[in-house]
């Protein structure tokens, strides 16, 4: 169970990370590309949208997890 928890976390933490570099990514792209500033735009904003959820689906699972166990 140890390894689990272990790979849980690293795959968090990968989560953050990758969420992390895609926006700075994406802002980068901007300051370069001033024609396709609304693209990079929605870009951050999924990005954002995928990292709220993905934190959201560890909370829940550790709710659940935590009232049936």
């Amino acid at each position: 169970m140890d390894i689990i928890t272990q790979l849980i976390s690293a795959f968090i933490g990968l989560i953050r990370v990758g969420a992390l570099f895609r926006v700075v990514f994406c802002f980068v792209k901007m300051a370069a590309s001033e024609d396709e500033v609304a693209v990079y735009k929605r870009r951050i904003k999924n990005t954002l949208f995928f990292y709220a959820i993905a934190e959201s689906i560890w909370q829940i699972k550790d709710i659940v997890l935590g009232y049936y166990l």
